[in-house]
């Protein structure tokens, strides 16, 4: 990261200034601890992992052994928790010493995935300055659920670059929307700032790199709104939705597994708002983890495996986000198996399907709860 130009907040100098939780102390670290780390560091994008050496097969009699690394990681921003990498890498190293052969092992393994995130973050990065992105603003103070109507459409129809607003909750006097925008937090701040809401009062009281926070109208504190609303606004179009029925209890039939490639092995779930066509065959959607749009054509239903599917070579697909103890495990819910990254990998081994409810997948071993094959 140094050598691209990156600024490094290194966490062992910083480790004195901040507290970090008993219940982040853990080796599966989830993302909502590393945010709250990255936070109390000050940083605007953290990268977590996890990171396994282990010694490989020795040739009998001879003193130089073979070292295998895995890591896996992936980049969140602090302020929103959105993610805009996630990598694997894999190393291999033969030295004499234990020690030198697995940290050699580990710097290969890190070199190859930090070297995937890095490309996946300033390809994020480009693009949300060429072409905008999603900025998550949060209303505070909602008294009159009219006067929040009425702040949206200006918001969407006066505010330059606002392309589409999508609300995510309403509760308690306290809205969080994603607005659509070719420009970045600053610039909807200042707009927001300048703007006449036709008698509202509404004030910046807060924003960083990809957020802003305003109070409108009403006190901060949460209030219960006077009149709940009977339907959404109109501002809020509804995307259309496939007519297939649900492919699992963490899947809707319109959410799909989103690729870049056909060849790529790392996915995430998507929302498909535009269906392909006779002349198009890419779908556009939706992505969960960073709240950004997509083009594509290499996008997967998928469904719970059955244990007679998990034969040699069926390519399986499985849920990235649940690792303990070296076995990969479902989803916890729906919003766990939105956020996390998804894996596809032939079967290598069934021997344990029965027995121990194991199977692996290329070199990665998962519960067969956590195995989905290809929706036909």
């Amino acid at each position: 990261f140094l050598n691209k130009g990156f600024n490094v907040v290194d966490s062992s100098v910083a480790t004195g200034k901040i507290e970090v939780s008993n219940a982040y102390k853990i080796a599966d670290l989830t993302d909502a601890g590393a945010i709250s780390v990255g936070k109390q560091l000050g940083a605007e994008v953290i990268v977590k992992g996890k990171a396994l050496a282990k010694e490989g097969p020795r040739n009998t009699g001879s003193k130089v052994g073979s070292y295998i690394a895995d890591i896996t990681a992936s980049a969140l921003r602090v302020d929103n928790g959105a993610v805009l990498g996630s990598a694997r890498g894999h190393g291999v190293s033969r030295n004499i010493s234990e020690v030198t052969g697995g940290t050699e092992a580990l710097e290969k393994a890190a070199r190859e995935a930090s070297g995937k995130i890095i490309d996946q973050i300033i390809a994020k990065w480009s693009g949300e300055v060429s072409g905008g992105g999603l900025i998550q603003l949060t209303v505070r103070g909602i008294g009159e659920y009219s006067d929040f109507v009425k702040f949206k459409d200006i918001i969407q129809g006066q505010i330059r670059g606002v392309q589409a607003i999508y609300q995510r909750s309403l509760e308690g006097g306290i809205a969080v929307l994603d607005v659509e925008m070719k420009g970045n937090a600053q610039q909807l701040s200042d707009e927001i700032a300048r703007k006449n809401f036709g008698g509202i009062p509404v004030k910046v009281i807060g924003a960083s790199a990809n957020t802003v926070e305003v109070s409108l109208g009403g006190a901060v504190s949460a209030k219960t709104m006077s009149t709940p609303p009977s339907s959404p606004p109109a501002a809020q179009p509804s995307p259309p939705v496939p007519a297939a029925q649900e492919t699992s209890s963490f899947f809707e039939a319109d959410e799909y597994l989103v690729f870049s490639g056909d060849r790529d092995e790392n996915g995430r779930v998507g929302k498909m708002v535009t269906r392909p066509t006779a002349t198009n065959p890419e779908g556009e959607f939706l992505m969960y983890h960073d709240g950004q749009k997509v083009w594509s054509k290499f996008f997967k239903a998928v469904r719970s495996a059955a244990a007679s599917e998990l034969q040699l070579g069926s390519r399986i697909y499985f849920f990235e986000g649940n690792h303990k103890e070296g076995v990969y495990y479902s989803p916890k819910d729906k919003s766990e198996a939105r956020l996390e990254s998804w894996w596809r990998d032939p079967v290598t081994d069934n021997s344990l399907v029965n027995n121990r409810g194991i199977v692996t997948v290329g070199r990665y071993r998962v519960d067969v709860s956590n195995a989905f094959v290809e929706k036909k």
